[in-house]
C-alpha cells in the first residue's frame, strides 16, 4: 500500500493536473490527506501546501464534458479552487498535440496564479511505457530517461506501480472516470500498455528501471558537457556558425535542442533535424522558421535565433 511519508511531496502552491482517472484521484487524495497531515501538525503554520485542482478537455471525445464536471465535483467536495479549458481538438488529435496543449494551459495557470509549480500523476507504469515507445521510435539517451521531476513540475508517484494506485483507490472507495480511448490500440501507448506491459514479468520490470536509472545518469553527465559547450559558443540569441558546423550530427542535433529550449521555442524531431541541416548548408541571408515566434537566420559567422516581425 502506498505510504504517505515515503512520498516526496514538497509544500508550497501547486497546479494538481486532475483528468478524472484513477491515478490523478488518488494523486488528489494524498495530497488532501498531506494537506489535513500539516495543518494537524503544531509546528506547521496552515496551509503550508495549497492546491489547485486544474482540467484541460482536449475535446478528442465526445463525452469529455462529463469527465470535467466530475473533476469540478471533486474539486468542490475537498474545498478546492478549480480552473478549467477546452480544447476541441478533435478526435483525429495526436498524443504529441494533445499533451503539448494540455502543458500549455497547466503552465498559463502556474503564471496565472504565481503557483509554484505543477503535479502530475505520472506512476512507474508510464516510466516504463515511455521508455519503451521512446526505443521503438528510436529516440537517444533523453528519451529514455525522459520522464522525471523538476522544480517546477512534481510527479510524486514516479516510484509507485499502477496496481498500486488501483489498490488504494478500492481501499478507500475512491470514484474515478474511465477514457475510452485508452481502448484505441491504435494509439502507441495503449499498444504498449494493454499488449506489452502485461507480458513482462517484475524481474523484467525491475531490469528496465535499472537501465532507466542508469541511463538518467548518464544524461545528466553529457547534459552538463553539452551545456557548457553551449554556453561557450553563444551569446544573446547568436550562435558560432563555424563552431556548429564541425560537430558530428548526433552532437549538433543535441545543441540544437538545448538551444531552442534556452529560449523558449517550440520543436519537435523533425524540425530539428530540418534546422540542423539548414544551419550547416545554406547560404548567408536564408531564414528558415522554427515556431509562430521564432526563426532562424543564416549569417556568414553565426547563427541567429529572431523573434518574428508582427
Amino acid at each position: 500500500m502506498i505510504s504517505l511519508k515515503a512520498l516526496s511531496i514538497p509544500n508550497g502552491h501547486y497546479i494538481v493536473a486532475v483528468s478524472g482517472g484513477v491515478d490523478s484521484i488518488v494523486l488528489l487524495n494524498l495530497l488532501i490527506n498531506r494537506s489535513r497531515q500539516l495543518d494537524a501538525d503544531a509546528t506547521h503554520d496552515p496551509g503550508r501546501l495549497r492546491l489547485t485542482v486544474a482540467h484541460y478537455d482536449h475535446g478528442i471525445r465526445p463525452d469529455s464534458e462529463a469527465d470535467r464536471l466530475f473533476v469540478q465535483q471533486q474539486a468542490e467536495a475537498y474545498g478546492l479552487p478549480f480552473v478549467f479549458d477546452a480544447g476541441n481538438l478533435g478526435p483525429d488529435c495526436s498524443e504529441a498535440l494533445a499533451r503539448e496543449k494540455r502543458y500549455e494551459f497547466l503552465h498559463k495557470i502556474v503564471q496565472i496564479t504565481g503557483a509554484d509549480g505543477i503535479m502530475t500523476a505520472h506512476h512507474n507504469d508510464d516510466v516504463l511505457e515511455t521508455a519503451i515507445i521512446n526505443m521503438l521510435r528510436g529516440t537517444g539517451h533523453r528519451g529514455l530517461a525522459s520522464l522525471k521531476s523538476t522544480d517546477k513540475l512534481i510527479r510524486p508517484l514516479l516510484d509507485i506501480p499502477k496496481q498500486d494506485l488501483i489498490a488504494y483507490a478500492k481501499k478507500y472507495e475512491l470514484s474515478w472516470r474511465e477514457d475510452s480511448t485508452n481502448e484505441d490500440e491504435t494509439y502507441l501507448r495503449n499498444y504498449v500498455r494493454r499488449q506489452l506491459m502485461p507480458k513482462m514479468t517484475a524481474a523484467h520490470r525491475q531490469e528496465l528501471m535499472k537501465h532507466i536509472q542508469s541511463t538518467a545518469k548518464q544524461r545528466q553527465v553529457i547534459d552538463a558537457e553539452l551545456q557548457d559547450l553551449l554556453q561557450r559558443h553563444t551569446k544573446q540569441g547568436i550562435m558560432s556558425r563555424k563552431w556548429f558546423i564541425g560537430l558530428p550530427q548526433i552532437v549538433a542535433q543535441a545543441i540544437m535542442v538545448d538551444w531552442l529550449k534556452l529560449h523558449g521555442a517550440s520543436y519537435d524531431k523533425q524540425r530539428i533535424t530540418k534546422l540542423v541541416v539548414a544551419a550547416k548548408t545554406l547560404t548567408k541571408g536564408k531564414i528558415v522558421d522554427i515556431d509562430n515566434r521564432y526563426i532562424m537566420a543564416i549569417e556568414r559567422d553565426n547563427l541567429a535565433l529572431k523573434t518574428r516581425e508582427r
